[in-house]
């Protein structure tokens, strides 16, 4: 088991199918044991002919299953006109007229519940008209964007449903943090349902705040372009800033970080007045920036922050010189333009000279160093008329930007120190994250398509749950992919990267596989050295737990945790080869979405999000770097005769619910399966006869009864096995 004792704080990453529990590195985690038998067009790249993928916000995932810790609850909900299902019906009447949930009150951020009130004017409380629900107001005042203690009166949960822009001055998600604070304080459950990031989740860019400039445009120290969706910011203001709530997220289904949002299928409603399109979105994490300058930013055009000026300002000069600052992927033309009844102010009714930014290569843009580049123009250019707002220092979230700006420096200097603390935060974010990137994808190869649709059709049979699969065909190289860069729990499958790296230290004479451990069952914590002790009814493997004090060679403990999937022999080992070296081994092999942070039942690091998580995609990968006996760049894994060893510990694998059971009896398969709550996974290396041999992993999340997902991923083994062999299985 793997669930903390006694808590009262929980993070929960929900799939709320049937009232599964909560899974993919947060939350009330349920016993993990080995398997044991159950009883528009955008900016940049993308464009109006960019393939379109099916995803499906938070609250779609909600309304099509609640969970049963939700089912018949009074709850709140903070949102706007941004908080849509996929089909474009308002979250607030798909929750009110939901026969499983009670909406009883909704809560209004900045510019509103419908998103048209103007920049710094504050949201008043009434009803709403649409359903005559109480709307009480965030942005009342500096002194009530906090819910206060008799708003939550009589709620269960409070939701949270606003699409963010991906940049820390974007008020929303700072709404969320402080409601998040009201609820841990009022003892009300909190439950993101969360949205893609529309400028991907993938890049993270500019200063972070220090301490002393925190603000309502950014509570906490995060990067100007955060690459977080809402969902994973709050996980991580648990985890890393100690906001004490029970919290839950319900993922956007679908989604991939480097997806844009032009590339989700959703359609783009401006989430505030001067945020008109995702061409603003784009670049709004740097020209935001010349906010708490007195440069227009285009308010009151219909390119806000896609153009920037001042009277003052020689168009034709001032993008010469941001040209020749050479900011990546963006194109910058000479621009005029006329504010009308802008909402901060500048320049109505004027003509304004200045630069206009276009995306043209979306993973090398730094929007944040090109706004950069626009002030640093500005003040060279014009330094008589160049002046601040009392904005600046909140909007960098700290006054050495200004200072620097002030003293002449250039782009370089002034952005100098921010990649190395980008760099930190990205690790920093790492175990919070609940989407995979695009090195985890797995595309379905042109021969397989057909097959594909076959395990499709199988899969709509089983709406309740998720099933991800990855396919890679030894002989050719063919992959298939369904859903397989979606995140979940790893459950015991996260023991293959930790043989796998004990091999490769035993052979690189770190250590000696004949060497023994003498067993013990107490471990220390990874987050503050606290000592915590594993308890064999939690465990699949008893046997080790009679032998405490005596010696085992870790030969013998590596075959444990794979065959019998022992949890006491999984933590003597990871203890030996380290978590850090199991995760380098897998990003070499390029399965770092197989993240090995830890064994089991270390309470302080699940109480923080610090669990094991995989994609189908990332164990395949894994799988197949043992079959080929290579790594990702093609260097040697092991030796042959390591590989070997390895794979005999797989053949030997004890359970064979899942891919075994849809093949030939006595199909040789280098397995390993896993199991808790509401998760099955299997796999594995199959061999058929007379021919090459391929690596099928099957993940589930959300199918309550394990027999259910069992036959259902012997259906697929059967069918991937047809198709490869020409050949019927059993």
């Amino acid at each position: 088991m793997d669930t903390p004792r006694g808590e009262q704080r929980s993070i929960r990453l929900l799939t709320p199918l049937l009232g599964a529990l909560a899974l993919a590195a947060c939350g009330a985690e349920p016993p993990a044991r080995g398997f044991s038998r159950p009883s528009s067009a955008g900016p940049g790249d993308a464009g109006a002919d960019t393939p379109r993928a099916a995803v499906l916000p938070g609250v779609d995932v909600l309304v099509e299953s609640v969970p049963a810790e939700l089912r018949g609850a009074r709850v709140g909900l903070i949102t706007n006109h941004t908080g849509r299902t996929a089909a474009g019906r308002s979250t607030i009447d798909a929750l009110h007229e939901h026969p499983d949930l009670e909406l009883v009150a909704l809560f209004a951020p900045e510019h509103g519940l419908r998103g048209d009130v103007a920049l710094d004017s504050l949201v008043a409380s009434g009803l709403d008209a649409s359903t005559g629900l109480p709307v009480r107001t965030l942005y009342g005042g500096p002194d009530r964007r906090k819910p206060a203690p008799a708003m939550l009166r009589g709620l269960d949960a409070l939701l949270f449903d606003i699409q963010d822009v991906g940049a820390r001055p974007y008020t929303y998600v700072w709404t969320m943090a402080l409601a998040m604070e009201a609820a841990g304080e009022a003892g009300v459950r909190f439950v993101v349902l969360d949205r893609p990031n529309p400028i991907g989740g993938e890049a993270v860019q500019g200063p972070i705040q220090d301490e002393r400039h925190l603000s309502f445009v950014g509570l906490h120290p995060v990067p100007q372009r955060h690459g977080l969706t809402p969902g994973e910011l709050a996980r991580f203001l648990v985890g890393e800033r100690g906001v004490s709530v029970d919290l839950s997220v319900i993922p956007a289904r679908g989604w991939r970080r480097d997806r844009w949002f032009d590339e989700t299928g959703l359609e783009w409603r401006p989430p505030s007045p001067n945020m008109p399109s995702l061409e603003s979105a784009a670049h709004y994490p740097g020209t935001v920036l010349l906010e708490g300058t007195n440069l227009s930013v285009g308010r009151g055009t219909d390119a806000a922050f896609q153009q920037v000026g001042a009277p003052w300002l020689d168009a034709e000069a001032y993008a010469a010189r941001v040209r020749a600052a050479g900011p990546p992927g963006v194109r910058v033309d000479a621009v005029s333009f006329v504010p009308d009844a802008p909402q901060d102010g500048k320049y109505g009714g004027e003509t304004v000279h200045g630069a206009r930014l276009t995306v043209t290569g979306r993973a090398a843009y730094d929007p944040v160093r090109a706004g950069t580049a626009l002030i640093v123009a500005a003040r060279a250019l014009a330094p008589d008329s160049f002046a601040w707002t009392g904005t600046i220092d909140r909007l960098a979230g700290t006054d050495s930007f200004r200072a620097g700006v002030d003293a002449g420096l250039g782009v370089e200097r002034l952005t100098a120190g921010w990649d190395a603390a980008d760099a930190a935060f990205r690790s920093a974010r790492a175990p919070y994250l609940l989407y995979a990137g695009a090195s985890s994808d797995l595309p379905t190869s042109a021969r397989l398509e057909p097959l594909r649709a076959r395990l499709v059709e199988r899969v709509a049979r089983a709406p309740r749950a998720l099933y991800a699969l990855a396919l890679i065909d030894l002989a050719d190289g063919a992959t298939l992919g369904l859903d397989a860069d979606e995140v979940v729990h790893a459950a015991s499958t996260m023991k293959v990267p930790v043989l796998i790296e004990l091999a490769r230290q035993a052979e690189r004479g770190g250590l000696s596989l004949d060497d023994s451990v003498r067993i013990r069952t107490t471990f220390r914590s990874i987050v503050d050295g606290g000592a915590y002790e594993l308890d064999p009814a939690d465990d699949s493997e008893t046997e080790l737990y009679a032998l405490a004090g005596q010696a085992m060679s870790r030969r013998e403990l590596a075959r444990r945790m794979i065959v019998r999937s022992s949890n006491l022999a999984t933590n003597l080992l990871v203890e030996l080869v380290t978590a850090d070296s199991v995760r380098s081994t897998q990003a070499r092999i390029g399965a770092d979405d197989m993240r090995v942070l830890r064994g089991v039942e270390d309470i302080p690091a699940y109480e923080r999000g610090l669990n094991n998580t995989t994609t189908a995609a990332a164990f395949a990968r894994t799988l197949e770097a043992l079959a080929r006996c290579r790594t990702g760049d093609g260097a040697a894994l092991l030796s042959e005769a390591g590989c070997r060893d390895l794979i005999d510990i797989l053949l030997a694998q004890e359970h064979d619910e899942m891919i075994p059971a849809g093949l030939p009896e006595g199909t040789p398969v280098a397995h390993k399966e896993g199991m808790i709550a509401g998760i099955l996974h299997d796999g594995g290396i199959v061999y058929p006869p007379g021919r090459e041999p391929y690596v099928l992993v099957i993940l589930t999340r959300g199918e309550p009864d394990p027999a259910v997902a069992a036959v259902v991923a012997a259906d697929l083994s059967r069918a991937v096995w047809r198709e490869l062999t020409g050949t019927r299985s059993r």
